[in-house]
């Protein structure tokens, strides 16, 4: 077996040291007398340690910020088991972690500065919690004359007001307070007040905010047969003789421009919406009705429970949508015919009675369907869908 041959280590240092200076792999090998491979390998031999102890410098690095990241989790979590936890918490936590990572990082973590930190060190742990609970409890008060009133008397006089009808559902310990003051001359601050209405349970019940049930906000579509889209609105309409108003509530096919259905009445309420769409579905026969979109502004009748019920019960048959806020393009079409309504039927007719603007308008709607050309349709008529 052929000998493997050896070079000074000198040799090798000297010829890596001339690699470094000339960057010249032919003229290094050249200039020692030595095979150009050799000269190669010692290269990529150091530079693969080289290499290799910077890898492993790199991972302690990463394994150190790993661990340090922990230690930060671990202080964060302590934290969100103390509700809005004090400047005294936070610093008790510190304590526990102090040993496990920097003070930096540590100050971070708590979310306290780090001279208040150091300042903290300076304090013995057993001096660090304040024994003192604040002032005790005042059993007495002063009234505007001077004397001296216990709180068994404020407590009486409290309950005395929270007896009276406009105490029941309403008036908080503000506003006792100030009765307080003007009716039996006890000078009391708001802060006392409630205390005794906390402890003596005079206090009323928190308001809850009612959550209103939302469908979903309409988005522009392009309608391209009858039976897509279908908008409706709600218009009041004057009596002169009764001095009152009446409602009309009409429903619109975007694409044919029909008036599919109408309520009129002295009243529109969430059931008479109802009704006059299921009239409408059913005379139109429902074609396609799974594909069929009822939009809507954000009134009352429609943001009313039989509305959504209607909706629920019917999701497979339709889709409800609520317009967004102050957006009246969205309901254009709807709002095209009340226009046109209002100039050529309410604003040149006088109702005496109630039966007359029923009349008259009932009688403007079947013309508006039979009679009336529209430039939307390029001056034709709306189609012939039958009387509704």
């Amino acid at each position: 077996m052929k000998k493997k041959k050896t070079y000074d280590p000198e040799l090798k240092t000297k010829v890596l040291k001339e690699f470094e200076e000339t960057s010249s792999l032919t003229e290094v090998a050249r200039q020692n007398n030595l095979p150009l491979t050799t000269v190669r390998s010692w290269i990529l031999k150091r530079d693969g340690k080289k290499s290799s102890q910077s890898q492993k410098r790199q991972v302690e690095k990463l394994q150190k910020e790993l661990a340090t990241s922990q230690v930060e989790i671990q202080i964060l979590k302590e934290l969100l088991k103390k509700n809005q936890p004090s400047l005294a918490e936070r610093l008790e936590v510190g304590v526990m972690y102090e040993n496990q990572i920097s003070q930096g990082r540590l100050t971070e973590a708590l979310g306290v500065a780090p001279s208040t930190w150091f300042e903290s060190k300076k304090v013995k742990p057993e001096d660090r919690r304040c024994e003192n609970k604040g002032r005790p409890k005042s059993t007495v008060s002063k009234t505007s004359a001077g004397e001296t009133v216990s709180d068994v008397e404020v407590i009486s006089a409290l309950r005395t007001l929270r007896a009276r009808v406009e105490f029941q559902n309403g008036g908080g310990y503000r506003k006792m307070t100030i009765y307080l003051r003007r009716n039996y001359g006890f000078l009391l601050n708001k802060k006392k007040v409630y205390r005794l209405c906390r402890e003596n349970g005079l206090l009323l019940p928190r308001r809850t905010k009612k959550i209103q049930r939302r469908a979903p906000i309409s988005i522009n579509r392009t309608v391209t047969n009858p039976f897509r889209l279908w908008e409706l609105d709600i218009k009041y309409g004057y009596i002169h003789g009764e001095k009152r108003f009446f409602f009309l509530l009409a429903i619109i096919d975007v694409y044919l421009r029909y008036i599919v259905g109408y309520h009129i009445g002295l009243r529109c309420l969430g059931s008479d919406l109802v009704r006059t769409l299921r009239l409408a579905m059913a005379r139109m026969g429902q074609v396609d009705s799974d594909q069929l979109v009822i939009r809507m502004d954000n009134g009352p009748q429609m943001k009313s429970n039989a509305m959504f019920k209607f909706a629920s019960e019917n999701s497979e048959r339709l889709i409800h949508e609520l317009m967004p806020v102050r957006t009246p393009n969205k309901d254009a079409h709807i709002e095209s015919f009340y226009s046109i309504l209002e100039t050529e039927c309410f604003q040149v007719n006088i109702f005496n009675k109630y039966l007359d603007g029923y009349r008259r308008t009932s009688e403007f709607i079947k013309f508006y369907q039979t009679e009336r050309i529209h430039s939307s349709l390029q001056d034709e008529l709306v189609p012939s869908l039958g009387r509704v």
